[in-house]
């Protein structure tokens, strides 16, 4: 280990007047100066937030009724193999959900 890390995120709850703050501890065995490892941070979380969105937007992920441990990591692991097969699909203009719907539809 060569560096620990603390980020605090603050955030207020739309159409809301509630704040929280939470505190995120990282543990890093790299070198670069500690703005540039906070970047690598922020890079990571929006990718992973935008990878979220797509989900829930394209296959309703946040509307899933499963609770079962082994079956909620199966359908997600799904779930990221069809977008990328999905994403693949450059031939048509529509989006996502729509290319999705269409694959679904398909019985070829």
């Amino acid at each position: 280990m060569q560096a620990l890390l603390v980020t605090e995120t603050i955030r207020q709850e739309r159409y809301s007047d509630t704040v929280t703050s939470d505190f995120r501890y990282y543990l890093s065995r790299c070198h670069d100066s500690p703005a540039f490892q906070l970047g690598a941070i922020r890079q990571h979380g929006a990718i992973e937030n935008s990878l979220h969105w797509v989900l829930d937007v394209t296959f309703r992920e946040d509307d899933a009724r499963m609770r079962e441990r082994t079956a909620t990591r199966v359908f997600a692991q799904l779930r990221k193999m069809a977008l990328n097969i999905v994403k693949r699909d450059t031939n048509s203009k529509l989006c996502l959900s729509a290319r999705r719907k269409s694959a679904g539809w398909d019985n070829g």
